[in-house]
C-alpha cells in the first residue's frame, strides 16, 4: 500500500490481510498495487518508495510468516 500522503513507508500487504480486505480500493491517501508474488511486491515497493524517501517494508499485521 503506498501512502499518498507520505505519512509512512510502502508496505506490502497479503490479499487475505484484515487491513486489505477492508480497504481494498485506492483512496485520497492511499493507492493499492497488485503483485502476483512477493518478489514481485518488493521490488514495486522498493520503485514506489523511492519517491517519498521512507522505505518500505512488509507490513506487520499479515507478513510476520511469510
Amino acid at each position: 500500500m503506498e501512502d499518498t500522503l507520505n505519512a509512512s513507508e510502502v508496505k506490502i500487504h497479503l490479499e487475505t490481510c484484515g487491513v486489505y480486505q477492508s480497504n481494498p480500493n485506492d483512496t485520497a491517501t492511499s493507492k493499492w498495487h497488485k503483485a502476483s508474488s512477493i518478489a514481485e511486491a518488493e521490488n514495486i515497493a522498493k520503485e514506489t518508495s523511492k519517491k517519498y524517501n521512507k522505505g518500505w517494508k512488509k507490513a506487520d499485521c499479515c507478513m510476520k510468516f511469510a
